[in-house]
C-alpha cells in the first residue's frame, strides 16, 4: 500500500467521523437528557437486553459510571442475573 493510498484511508476514515458527528451529536444530547433528568430527581432507569443486548447494557452502565457520577453525585447500578 502506497503512502497516498494511506493517506487517502485516513481521510476517508476523518470525513466518516465528521459525518457521524453532525448526524449524532442532537441524538446524543437528546438521549443524555432523557437519561439523566430523571437520575438528577432521584428516580431510577431500568435497563433491560437479552444475550449481546444485556452485554452491550452492561458496558454501557459501567462505561459511564464514572461520568454520571460525578455529573449527578450517584453510581449507577448494573446487576447482571444468568437463569
Amino acid at each position: 500500500m502506497s503512502q497516498a493510498q494511506i493517506a487517502a484511508s485516513i481521510r476517508e476514515g476523518i470525513d466518516l467521523q465528521r459525518k457521524t458527528l453532525n448526524l449524532m451529536v442532537p441524538s446524543i444530547a437528546t438521549v443524555a437528557a432523557l437519561l439523566s433528568d430523571p437520575l438528577k430527581r432521584g428516580n431510577k432507569i431500568l435497563l433491560m437486553g437479552n444475550g449481546g443486548s444485556a452485554a452491550a447494557l452492561t458496558y454501557c452502565v459501567i462505561k459511564t459510571q464514572l461520568q454520571w457520577r460525578e455529573l449527578l453525585g450517584t453510581g449507577l447500578c448494573c446487576i447482571d442475573s444468568w437463569l
